[in-house]
Formats: C-alpha cells, sequence, structure tokens
C-alpha cells in the first residue's frame, strides 16, 4: 500500500511539475523562439551593444568627408569590405540577424548621421521569417528613401538551400529591382552568380546554405568595386 501511495504521490509531483514547466516557461519559450512574430533579438544585448557601438563611432568621424557605408545583417556584417577596399573611406555597418525593421529603427542613430557619399543596402534574408514579401519590399522601399546619401545601392539577396526561403528571395529580388529607377538607387544582382545552372544554391561560395565563404564574398567585391 505505502508502495502504490509513494508512486501516486511521485506521479503527482512529476505531472505538477510538467504543467508549470510547459506553462510557464516552456511553452514561452517555445512561443518566443519559434511561433511569435517579434523579432526578439532586437533587445539582444549583442544587437543593442552594436548599435550604440556604432552611434558613439560615428560621433568620432569627420563630418567634412564622405563615406561609403555598408549596411545589413550578418551576411554584411562578415563581408570584408574594408579589407577588399582598404584605400577607400568605407564603414560596416551591419550586424547579425538584422532585418529592415532593425535597419528603420537605427537609420537615425547608425546612418544618417554619417556624411554618406555611397549608401549600400544588402537587407531582407532574415524577414522572410518575421513578415510577407509585400512588408518586406515596402521596408526596403522606406529604407532607400528615408537614407540620406548621394549615391544609393541595393545589393540582391543572395540564394538560400531552403527550398522556401529560395522561393521568397527571389520574388524580393525581382520587386526591389522593378522599383529601382523610380526611386533613384543602382540594382546589383549578385543572385545570379551564387546559382549553379539548374537555378538552385551553388554550394562552392557558402559555408553553411546561407552565408558566402571567402569566394564568395570575392563575387560581391567583383561585382560592386565600379562603386569605389
Amino acid at each position: 500500500m505505502l508502495k502504490v501511495t509513494s508512486v501516486v504521490l511521485n506521479l503527482v509531483f512529476l505531472i505538477s511539475f510538467s504543467w508549470y514547466f510547459l506553462i510557464h516557461i516552456g511553452i514561452n519559450a517555445y512561443y518566443q523562439k519559434y511561433i511569435s512574430k517579434k523579432e526578439i533579438f532586437l533587445n539582444d544585448i549583442y544587437y543593442k551593444a552594436k548599435v550604440d557601438a556604432f552611434f558613439q563611432l560615428n560621433k568620432l568621424l569627420d563630418p567634412k568627408l564622405g563615406y561609403s557605408v555598408f549596411v545589413g545583417d550578418s551576411i554584411v556584417e562578415q563581408f570584408p569590405i574594408e579589407e577588399f577596399f582598404a584605400e577607400k573611406r568605407i564603414l560596416n555597418r551591419g550586424i547579425g540577424q538584422d532585418t529592415t525593421i532593425g535597419v528603420l529603427r537605427r537609420l537615425e542613430s547608425n546612418i544618417n548621421n554619417i556624411n554618406i557619399g555611397n549608401f549600400i543596402l544588402m537587407i531582407g534574408h532574415n524577414d522572410i521569417k518575421y513578415r510577407s514579401i509585400d512588408e518586406t519590399v515596402k521596408n526596403i522601399e522606406l529604407i532607400l528613401t528615408n537614407v540620406i546619401a548621394r549615391k544609393k545601392y541595393f545589393i540582391s539577396l543572395l540564394p538560400a538551400a531552403n527550398e522556401q526561403d529560395h522561393r521568397k528571395i527571389k520574388m524580393i529580388n525581382q520587386r526591389v529591382k522593378a522599383f529601382s529607377g523610380r526611386i533613384g538607387f543602382k540594382y546589383f544582382d549578385v543572385y545570379s552568380l551564387f546559382i549553379d545552372i539548374n537555378g538552385k544554391i551553388n554550394p562552392v561560395y557558402f559555408y553553411d546554405g546561407v552565408h558566402p565563404n571567402v569566394k564568395g564574398h570575392l563575387i560581391i567585391k567583383d561585382k560592386i568595386s565600379i562603386i569605389f
């Protein structure tokens, strides 16, 4: 009898603990990570630190000089543009995980407080996790319309190993290219340089199906060198 009672009590405790975890901890964590559309990375210490660092660094720049500014997510952050064009005044303002919303939020603190000669934007890949193609394209248009720069450029999104993401990226590129002339920016198509003869992502240029390796970086470098 005591053994049965002990088993029952243990089961009750286990069920109660599991219920508490799922309701108060587990489900909320799962929701935030996999279901919620809120871009929780915007509150990450790393992201906020980068935004603040760029804000502080911009204060040190000579406002009389013109700079080329490259903006985007981790693909931009990892792109060694300052090494490829070492003799130029180029600033990399990419932050990992960033989206069009993130760029819009930091437009004044990280970008428009620089004397920008060339503004180079490459953003949108992460947006497909949070919003529709229409919303993503609209946000890209808002960025390019509201940034203060003498010349503006958009580098097409790169293909992805994930087929669903790949299709969305292709549509975003097509839509952005279509309105490039209307609001006065140059569109650089690098997407077509990163796919194989079957229209799939060429793994030779990537190390994880999303981020390009040095071979991929060199392709982008050669394509945009005309800017400098």
